[in-house]
């Protein structure tokens, strides 16, 4: 089951991937790669850094996935109205998220 979950997920992040006038809203899941970054300010927190430059306060990244440097690849929606201590990115809630297989030159 989990292969066929996998394929769908990296179906609809590539289809997602197309659209260049994306914008991102509440319930509306958006693709990203970033990495994994912990920010040591305000007791400390993990963040995600997307590619794409954005800035994203995960509220529930899983513990496997707290490890600074560590590249991922996922989905997220936009939490509207949250507010946190940490005033850093937006927050947003991890609807999907996977660390990519390494490549033959990395």
């Amino acid at each position: 089951m989990k292969p066929i979950r996998t394929i769908i997920a990296l179906t609809m992040l590539l289809a997602c991937a197309c659209s260049s006038d994306h914008t991102a809203t509440e319930n509306d899941p958006v693709p990203f790669t970033g990495t994994v970054t912990y920010l040591d300010f305000e007791g400390g927190f993990y963040g995600i850094v997307t590619n794409a430059g954005e800035n994203l306060y995960p509220i529930n990244l899983e513990q496997d996935h707290k490890i600074d440097g560590l590249t991922v690849h996922g989905t997220y929606t936009v939490i509207d109205g949250m507010v946190t201590a940490f005033q850093w990115g937006t927050i947003v809630e991890i609807t999907y998220v996977t660390i990519p297989a390494p490549t033959a030159d990395g």
